[in-house]
């Protein structure tokens, strides 16, 4: 019986990073933990968050900074009906 082949197929690659970031990514491993393994994760992982963060509604964005006191109110208020303003014209173009 032959060995199942993996569906997402793993393709070798070689990339050039500074010696100070190998030096702390070693520093980091145990000696049986894979150096691929921690890269493919940490790619992930970046592409999960530029991901998260194109979800992000403008105005939940806007919220969000308000409600963390980056801006004022009278910022938000100025923003959210700014934002609604681009809503409502891009809604009469279509």
């Amino acid at each position: 019986m032959s060995r199942r082949r993996a569906a997402d197929k793993i393709i070798p690659i070689s990339i050039g990073i500074p010696s100070s970031l190998n030096i702390r990514l070693e520093e980091l491993l145990d000696y049986n933990q894979s150096r691929s393994k921690w890269v493919v994760e940490a790619i992930e992982s970046k592409l999960k968050a530029a991901d998260a963060l194109e979800l992000i509604d403008d105005i939940d964005l806007v919220y969000e900074m308000f409600s963390r006191k980056f801006i004022t109110i009278d910022h938000y208020d100025r923003i959210r009906a700014k934002l609604k303003r681009q809503v409502e014209e891009t809604a009469t173009t279509q």
